[in-house]
């Protein structure tokens, strides 16, 4: 199984209740998540737990269709990123 077929599995796991499957991706995203929780140079525990529970209402909310291309494994991510950074620089204002 390849990276973006594993992640389709994970993420519908997830999507659909599956904790282990919600555990994995957490730790797959957990290094990002804790480097978005960086503020000034201080870590921002208050900022990592909003950022935990974006990423989960992300998961619920994206849908993954397997009719699109491949491109939709880095496509997703790269929503991910941009909305986790947006998160962060709202709460920096």
């Amino acid at each position: 199984m390849n990276n973006e077929e594993n992640f389709d599995s994970l993420f519908a796991g997830a999507k659909n209740g599956d904790d282990s499957a919600f555990k994995m991706l957490l730790e797959k995203y957990f290094p990002l998540l804790k480097k978005e929780s960086v503020i000034n140079g201080s870590f921002d525990e208050d900022l990592f737990q909003e950022l935990c529970i974006v990423f989960m209402k992300c998961i619920r909310r994206f849908s993954i269709e397997k009719e699109y291309a491949r491109s939709t494994y880095k496509l997703t991510e790269r929503i991910l990123f941009s909305y986790l950074s947006s998160t962060k620089h709202s709460r920096m204002s």
